[in-house]
């Protein structure tokens, strides 16, 4: 359960384990991919990061657990190894939602006002008026 967790948040875009957590509490495909019945409690997601955090510190079972899987799509005829490609976009964190939610309505308050002031510019021009 401890690898497929990050699985879900990856294919799914989901940004935080806390949200994560209460994603699969509810969804039933979710719960069937971790083995999980409905009846069965999911764990806390404080639980899942100290665990995490003691059983993989030394990076040795994720890095024999990528290796299986880029070895498997190799065999299958997924991948081609003579081309890598590597995404270097920056991500936000999730740890304050509120501040990205004020930052995002900045920058829509932003354009919206240059968006206008451009309009106002050639209105004042098509009717000959000085600002």
């Amino acid at each position: 359960m401890l690898v497929k967790i990050p699985l879900i948040q990856c294919f799914y875009g989901i940004r935080s384990m806390r949200q994560t957590i209460k994603d699969i509490e509810v969804n039933v495909a979710y719960r069937w991919f971790l083995g999980l019945s409905l009846d069965d409690k999911v764990p806390h997601f404080t639980t899942y990061g100290k665990n995490y955090s003691r059983r993989f510190q030394d990076k040795a079972l994720i890095t024999e657990i990528f290796s299986q899987v880029l070895h498997q799509a190799l065999c299958a005829g997924l991948m081609d190894p003579s081309e890598i490609f590597v995404d270097g976009t920056p991500i936000k964190a999730a740890a304050n939602s509120h501040k990205y939610h004020k930052e995002m309505v900045a920058q829509q308050a932003k354009f919206m006002r240059e968006q206008l002031e451009v309009e106002i510019d050639v209105d004042r021009r098509k009717h000959e008026k000085s600002p």
